[in-house]
């Protein structure tokens, strides 16, 4: 009876030892896995990623300055000296912008960073005038008038955007490249020029051309659903500054007057995107 007791007791631990050794196996080896990190932000955040496109309008307002930057002749630097053309003259001008945006977004968190794209479809145009009356001795009492002009066209930009979010909103920076179509034009009117019937009117001191630059500025964006948003944003840019040369061999050789036109502005707009 003793050696069957012992012999029991003897088997019920030695199987509690072979459980025990597979239930250890068992946990050495299966693998331990770690919970991968989220690819989107948590649900509780606003989602900015990925592709975009939107429409935008506003007002562009552009400058028109023009800064004398060389006179030659000994007929050129007498009218210079009687004031009979600026130093400098200004030509403000505004008008209704609109356009088409698209984008790329990428967040980080509480940061959103992308490129964006825009073309601007107005064209606005900053002129000025000046106008003084010849003191002599070569032409006293001549009409002298000259008249500046800055159009601009087709603006567009492309952007590096960053900045953060608070919510449902994006505040953010933005620059890059910008570019449009710059035509710049002085000219020169004397109505009263003797031993010309008609007068005398210069031919034409332009030049037109596709103008780069850069462009700098910030907004706040609003998403009001899960794809649409709403912004505003302010925008200056600054083409490259031209240099008009006005000449007339035919009726006054050897004369030169140049003008450099600085082709700058802002546009302030707001806009609508929609998430792809």
């Amino acid at each position: 009876m003793t050696i069957l007791i012992g012999s029991a007791r003897l088997t019920t631990t030695v199987f509690c030892a072979l459980v025990a050794s597979s239930a250890l196996a068992g946990s050495l080896s299966e693998p331990t896995t770690r919970a991968a990190l989220p690819a989107t932000p948590p649900a509780s955040m606003t989602n900015w990623n990925g592709y975009y496109g939107g429409l935008t309008f506003g007002v562009a307002r552009g400058d028109g300055t023009a800064v004398r930057s060389n006179g030659t002749g000994a007929v050129i630097e007498l009218d210079v000296s009687n004031g009979l053309f600026p130093d400098t003259t200004d030509g403000f001008a505004s008008d209704v912008i609109g356009g088409v945006t698209l984008g790329y977004n990428i967040q980080r968190g509480d940061f959103v960073g992308g490129i964006e794209f825009d073309l601007s479809t107005s064209e606005y145009v900053a002129t000025s005038e000046f106008s003084r009356v010849d003191p002599g001795p070569l032409f006293p009492g001549v009409d002298t008038n000259t008249s500046y002009k800055t159009e601009v066209a087709n603006l567009s930009t492309l952007r590096l955007r960053g900045g953060y979010t608070t919510g449902d909103t994006l505040i953010y920076g933005t620059a890059g490249l910008a570019a449009g179509r710059v035509k710049n034009e002085f000219s020169l009117n004397m109505p009263n020029f003797p031993g010309l019937v008609n007068g005398y009117s210069s031919p034409d001191w332009i030049e037109n051309e596709t103008r780069y630059g850069y462009v700098v500025g910030a907004g706040v964006e609003h998403r009001v659903t899960d794809r649409v948003s709403l912004k505003a944003e302010a925008l200056y840019y600054d083409l490259e500054d031209v240099t008009v040369e006005g000449r007339d061999s035919a009726n006054f050789p050897g004369q030169e007057l140049d003008y450099r036109f600085d082709n700058d502005g802002f546009v302030v707009r707001i806009g609508i995107n929609l998430t792809f």
